[in-house]
Parts: structure tokens; sequence; C-alpha cells
């Protein structure tokens, strides 16, 4: 439908802007296949609102025109999200209810566009300026860049929606469809706290599907024997073991999708989340809290990213130095003790598994049952030694934590186990499944009591109480056996 020029003053769309400008809004003509208006004389109502007059004088002797609204605080500090289409606003809405606040939503203004997509109004006394939320890789430029599609963006400060009553003609990409409100008015958007404005943007940040891969980190980039240990290492860690990682740094996972995960930031117990794994991309960590130290906001990191940075400081020297001490960059396995014998009494460990008991000693066992072939305690240095590319050295890092902190998870791995089996067994008769619960209620909650600090430092202290000790000279360290028996090759 189109409209002829000079439209009356009782016309809808004119009388909107004026009901508009009534409400405190700043209002801008849309000529048909724009989403801007034309030229830059629009740009002076950033800064100030329209008369009636000048209003008036948009419409007469026009052809048809839509209307927007600019955002910021020249419109009582409106900002507005924009969904690319129904699908992300879809995903959007579940997290919001997820986290508890679907009456947060119930409260804004919700509008369809034309593609169609959906507009969120609200005022806050927080704003910012354009910023784009998610995105998503959709394929590959002929220059070779990535092709990249925008889900969702705001429009704040020096930005500015089409809204209704625009009606169709005025869209460029859908012009058989207008604008139309879904719930709530324009004149009236709701108020919200910065607290409520923050879970409106990180459930949208949560929805990100893109980073681009040459994007400038703010750690040094892994090379020579360091890009072997980390690229080794991102190849082979799983989902679940990265979980445990940020977990044991006390991230906070708080939700699931499938295999990707919502997580909190250290020291935020409620509200929106600050990061995702295996969400942003497979096996990535995508943080977008500005308080996710060492992490930067608006960045995500791969495998070897993470672990560098919550255990070395973002070295990737020293990170890459610690994963090669646990076998990552070599032919085999990660822990891979590369056909270097046992002792005996390593052995012997191995084999007693059922009669190791849960208290700090019987994780001391089981440190040793799982790495005692790569770790040693030197009594007379009071110090840990790892076997590092054919020889011990010193465990500088504090390893030996991560180390502990492994048979930890390990408890946890071994009470899921078992709780598994008996789900798998169910409507099966058997006697045991009462004492499979209880065993591993038993194994969980000493897990739980055992990841505190001092237990920690118990394991490795109990263990060093347990291992032979090695007679070796602190000059001779780098010259340690090559069979890693405790003996020197001359």
């Amino acid at each position: 439908m189109a409209y002829e020029p000079g439209i009356p003053d009782d016309h809808p769309l004119l009388q909107a802007a004026l009901v508009y400008l009534a409400a405190g809004r700043s209002v801008a003509p849309i000529a048909p296949k724009q989403k801007y208006p034309q030229g830059n004389a629009w740009k002076v109502f950033q800064t100030r609102l329209a008369t009636p007059e000048e209003i008036k004088s948009w419409f007469r002797g026009s052809p048809l025109l839509g209307l927007c609204i600019i955002c910021g605080k020249v419109s009582g500090s409106l900002e507005n999200i924009d969904f690319d289409d129904f699908q992300t606003y879809g995903a959007y809405v579940a997290l919001v209810a997820e986290l508890g606040y679907k009456d947060l939503l119930q409260r804004l203004v919700i509008e369809q566009t034309p593609r169609p997509g959906i507009h969120l109004g609200y005022r806050c006394e927080v704003i910012s300026g354009n910023t784009t939320l998610a995105r998503q890789k959709i394929g590959v430029r002929p220059d070779g860049k990535d092709e990249v599609k925008t889900l969702i963006e705001t429009r704040g400060e020096g930005g500015l929606i089409v809204c209704y009553p625009t009606p169709p003609g005025i869209h460029p990409e859908n012009p058989e469809h207008g604008y139309e409100l879904i719930q709530g008015n324009w004149t009236r958007p709701p108020l919200i706290t910065p607290e409520e404005r923050e879970i409106l943007w990180n459930c949208a940040r949560a929805l990100n599907r893109y980073t681009p891969e040459d994007h400038p980190h703010s750690y040094r980039a892994p090379s020579g024997a360091e890009d072997r240990v980390g690229n080794d290492y991102n190849a082979k860690v799983s989902v679940d073991e990265l979980l445990e990682l940020l977990e044991s740094e006390h991230w906070q996972k708080t939700y699931s999708q499938g295999n990707g995960h919502y997580l909190r930031r250290p020291g935020k117990t409620r509200g929106s989340w600050s990061a995702t794994l295996n969400i942003c991309g497979p096996k990535r960590f995508y943080v977008f809290t500005t308080n996710g130290d060492p992490f930067d906001n608006d960045r995500s990191y791969d495998p070897f990213g993470v672990y560098m940075r919550l255990k070395h400081g973002g070295d990737a020297k020293a990170a890459a130095k610690a994963l090669a001490a646990l076998g990552y960059g070599h032919n085999g396995q990660p822990g891979a003790t590369h056909d270097r014998p046992q002792s005996s009494g390593h052995q012997a460990l191995q084999r007693l598994d059922e009669k190791i008991h849960l208290t700090d000693i019987g994780n001391g066992l089981r440190l040793v049952q799982q790495f005692g072939n790569d770790i040693r305690f030197v009594a007379k240095w009071r110090k840990w030694l790892l076997w590092h590319e054919g020889r011990w050295v010193i465990d500088e890092g504090n390893l030996i934590e991560w180390h502990a902190k492994q048979v930890i998870a390990g408890l946890y791995r071994d009470a899921a186990a078992k709780l598994a089996t008996v789900a798998d067994d169910i409507g099966e008769p058997s006697t045991s499944h009462d004492q499979e619960v209880t065993q591993a209620k038993a194994i969980a909650k000493w897990a739980h009591t055992a990841e505190s600090g001092s237990h920690i430092e118990t394991i490795s202290g109990s263990l060093a109480c347990r291992l032979p000790p090695r007679s070796a000279s602190k000059s001779s360290c780098s010259f340690m056996a090559k069979d890693k028996t405790g003996n020197r090759r001359s």
C-alpha cells in the first residue's frame, strides 16, 4: 500500500510520530528501501528532539515513508537488542528462562521486524553505543576471509531502529512486511536496572558462535616445541577435562546443552553467565566478562590458551614444559611412560586399587598409582622431580599440585561411573545396587572434602613420605638417569 502526496494531519504514521515525540522519543523519517534516513540531516536528532512542525514537514508532499526512533540519551536512555531471526530469538528466550528471568522479558517492548526478526526495547541508566553480541560464520569470501552473519546486536547511543507503525514497502530486503508490536509500546519502554541489562546482554553473548581465528591474543603465540606441545594438547584434551581444569580454578558450570557448557566466573554466585565452553567453537572457551581475569573480555581461547593462563600466568614456554612432562608433544598418549620400566612397588600399587581407602594417605597412594612412574621426591632437597624429555627435572612450577588435583577429578569420575552402572541396570533385579550407590556417594563426598587446599597439599605430603628417596646432587640433576630407575648414566 502506498500513500498519495499530501498526507493529512490525522494520518496514523504522522500521529504516531507526534505521540512518540510527546513521550520523549526522538524520531526521524525513513524513505522506501532504506534502513536509515537519507543524508546526514537526521543526525541533529541524536542530540535534540524534532519539533512538531519539523515532523509534519516530513510528510507533506512526500511519498510512502517509514518511521524510526533514535536510541540513546536523547530518547530517555533507550536501548534496543536486535535479533536477526526467530530461531536465534527462541534460543535466547530459553537461556533467559533458564536463569529465572522470564518475567524480565515480559516487561520489555517486543516488536517483530520484516525479516522476520525481533526488537527488544528498554531504558537503562547505563547504555552504550551499537554493539555486536553474537555472530556466526556462514562461509568464506572470495578473498579468503570469513563470511560472518550477525545474529544479535544492539542499538544504543548513536543508533536507531525502524519501528511500528512503519508499513510494508519500506524494508529493503523484505518490503512485503511492515513492523508490528507484539508487546508493550515505544511510548512506555520499561526502565531496567544495570544488573538486568547485564543479564539480557550476557544471554545474547552466550549465543555467540564466532571469534576470528586470527584475532590478536594478549598472550604470546607458542612456536617451535611450544607449538608442537600446544597443538598436541589441543587435539588430545577432552571437553570434560577442560571443564575440570576450569572448575579447579573456581569457574562454575551452571547449565549445559549437550556437550556445551555455560559458566560463571570465580566469585560470582548469581545472575548471568560469564563464559561458554564448546559453544563458540569446538573446545573453545569464550569469555564475555570484564572481570574474568586472567582472561580478556570478548575473547575465545583454545585449550592450550586456557591451560597456560590458568596454570602459568600466560607463559607459553612454562606451560609447554609442564605439558611435555605429562607426555604431550610426543608420540603416544599424554602421561605415557614410553616403554620405561616401572618399579615393582608401583606395579604392586596398581593391583591394590580396591584396597585404597578414602583418606589423605589413600589419595597419596592413588597419586603413585596414576603418576608414580613420572614423579620422584628428593628428601634431601625437599623437592619434587618430574621425568621430562629423558631426564629428571626439578618441579619449579609446582606441577605436583596439578597431579594431585587430577587424583580428585578421578574420584569424581569413579563415583559417576558407579552411578552410571546402576542407571544402566535399572529394571534388572540386583542386590548390589544399594551398595554401589552407597559407595558412589562416599567417594563423591570424600572427593568434595579432598578438594580443599589443605587436603591437596596433604596428598603430595603423604606421598613424599612413601616414595623412595633419590640420592642425587643438585649439580647433577640435569644429567640424571635415562632409564628412570634412579641410576645415573656415566
